[in-house]
């Protein structure tokens, strides 16, 4: 039977919602025709609550902007109080959370600067809202956020300032537990809780009461969020500690200063929304089978399968070892002793594998002073000044380029420096895979300089640097002088940047075909060099570089067989219209 409209206009559709301050059920306006959200409060025998909703409504309506649900109308009948508001089609970043798990750097900026705008907004107008959380943060099909339910919020003093009250067990401060003054700062500690819990899934003041929850949001021990991921940049642990300051002095004082100290360290918000849009969105066109029947590109692979943190823990282990060769090959020609050449490649590697950015930094520079010690000043300084602007431009806040940047002259050890482009097209979009490239193979071509091997495939097994720099300045100025290596280079970086562009759509056949054409492009550099070193006469491809190559090959389409790369296409260029402005 169908229900009775409500008010006369609108027909119930479902409830899609329930919390401490009321019902939300979805319906649709039949004069508009339009669906709408609407939150009912029941009144109970307290008819003061009417007056709470009907100042609820007023404060929300006077808030008119992009990421706020508006509210477009308030009423009463025999059952209580109803708030009118418009839909948002999509979901809460609860139920993300709950399906995804902690987000991706892009898409936390994305819900972030949407918060952030919406709070700084409503700050400005002197509203509070004081339950910021993930159910009260809603995102539509499309990839726009919008913070829902200032139902919480109050009208503050001309100072900004307001008596305490609501709010949610894990996203309250001390003060607001208490009952105590809150101002924006308040907004802010529940914010800063919001954007830890997108990092790492976690929500460290979660309790079984208020009580717990004051200890906690006191003295809670928070890990810092680059501990539990490897993109997560350190530097915003600083950042989101000083936010969760039960101290109110020790927060930024707004929002808008919370986020100039956070947006550096999160990614694009533009690819975020996309990806926000992606996960969202339904896949309708999809049979209702189990993952391992699906197309090729939607089943779930082994990368899917192994935890994050796992895959941190691997790869910083990686790191490690990449930083701890590098340090040895360049301490090496310092002639230390064992124990003291064993201490700073052991502090090197400690460091990588809790830090991989400053790790990498300590490997360079030890790389670079070993090469000036072995008798190449120049070769020396150059090493040291490209890995500052490297490490200046990317890796002091990309772990992952950290990672590939030291392990490339390891996979030159084994004969597969080949290896590098590709995976780093594999793993990284094409904006950090094209400089990861770039970079690695000038690390590539510095080992291989440094271990007196004259091709740029195989770094050689062992340091010989302490023979003196006489004996390497021979494959130095080979490698470097010949035209063909930076033929070479280019064709590395452009195949990192085929397969990267082909890897962001997250299938398999996209992932082959990614392959075969960055195989060809690597292919095609090598023949092109040869051709170079001999005067312009074509050849058949040498067999050192070519079995290097064709492992490598085998061994990224194995990667590619065990599962899709762990991208979405909100990784694509896009040219989608910002819908928020700047402030």
């Amino acid at each position: 039977m169908e229900r009775q409209l409500i008010l006369n206009r609108y027909r119930p559709l479902a409830v899609s919602g329930e919390g401490g301050s009321g019902i939300v059920e979805l319906a649709w306006d039949t004069r508009i025709q339009r669906r709408v959200a609407i939150k009912r409060l029941p009144l109970g025998e307290d008819r003061s609550l009417a007056e709470e909703g009907l100042s609820e409504a007023r404060t929300a309506a006077m808030l008119s902007h992009p990421s706020i649900v508006q509210v477009l109308d308030f009423e009463t009948d025999a059952d209580g109080a109803l708030l009118i508001m418009e839909s948002v089609d999509g979901e809460s970043l609860a139920a993300l959370l709950d399906e995804n798990g902690p987000l991706s750097i892009d898409a936390v900026a994305a819900v972030a600067r949407a918060v952030a705008d919406a709070l700084s907004y409503a700050h400005e107008n002197q509203v509070l809202h004081l339950d910021i959380k993930p159910e009260n943060i809603l995102i539509s099909r499309t990839g726009i956020v919008k913070v829902a339910d200032f139902g919480l919020a109050s009208l503050s003093t001309l100072e900004g300032f307001a008596q305490a009250r609501g709010g949610t067990i894990g996203y309250m401060p001390p003060e607001q537990i208490d009952g105590g003054i809150v101002d924006q700062r308040t907004d802010e500690w529940a914010f800063a809780s919001v954007v830890y819990e997108m990092l790492t899934r976690e929500n460290p003041f979660l309790a079984a009461n208020l009580k717990r929850a004051r200890v906690l949001a006191e003295t809670g021990d928070v890990i810092p969020p680059s501990q539990t991921r490897l993109d997560v940049d350190p530097g915003i642990d600083a950042v989101l500690l000083d936010a969760l300051s039960p101290d109110p002095d020790i927060r930024p004082g707004t929002v808008d200063s919370f986020w100039e100290h956070l947006e550096p360290f999160l990614g694009s918000a533009k690819r975020g929304r996309r990806e926000l849009r992606e996960l969202t969105d339904p896949v309708d066109e999809l049979p209702a089978n189990p993952p391992d029947t699906f197309p090729d590109g939607f089943g779930i692979g082994v990368w899917d399968r192994i935890p994050d943190r796992m895959l941190v823990v691997g790869t910083r282990a990686v790191t490690g070892i990449g930083c701890a060769w590098l340090s040895w090959v360049g301490m090496s020609a310092a002639s230390l002793d064992a124990m003291p050449l064993g201490i700073i490649v052991l502090a090197v590697a400690i460091a990588a594998v809790f830090a991989p950015t400053l790790g990498s930094a300590l490997a360079l520079i030890a790389l670079g002073v070993g090469t000036i010690i072995s008798g190449l000043p120049l070769a020396g300084a150059a090493i040291i000044a490209v890995s500052a602007l490297w490490w200046l431009l990317f890796g002091r806040r990309d772990p992952e380029a950290a990672a590939f940047l030291v392990i490339a002259p390891v996979l030159g050890i084994v004969h597969l420096s080949c290896l590098l482009p590709l995976l780093a097209g594999f793993c990284l979009p094409w904006r950090r895979a094209i400089p990861t490239a770039a970079f690695g193979s000038l690390a590539v071509l510095a080992a291989a300089s440094l271990t007196g091997s004259e091709m740029l495939y195989a770094c050689g097994p062992a340091y010989v640097g302490a023979q003196g720099g006489s004996t390497l300045i021979a494959p130095f100025m080979v490698l470097v002088g010949h035209p063909g290596t930076w033929v070479v280079i280019g064709a590395w970086v452009l195949a990192a940047a085929l397969m990267s562009a082909l890897c962001q759509y997250a299938t398999r056949l996209l992932a082959a075909l990614g392959l075969l054409g960055a195989g060809g492009v690597m292919v095609l550099g090598q023949l092109s060099a040869q051709r170079v070193a001999s005067g312009g006469v074509w050849s058949l491809p040498h067999l050192a570089p070519t079995i290097s190559l064709a492992v490598s090959f085998i061994l990224l389409a194995v990667l590619i067989a065990l599962g899709a790369p762990r991208r979405a296409q909100a990784e694509a260029s896009s040219t989608d219209p910002d819908p928020y402005q700047a402030r």
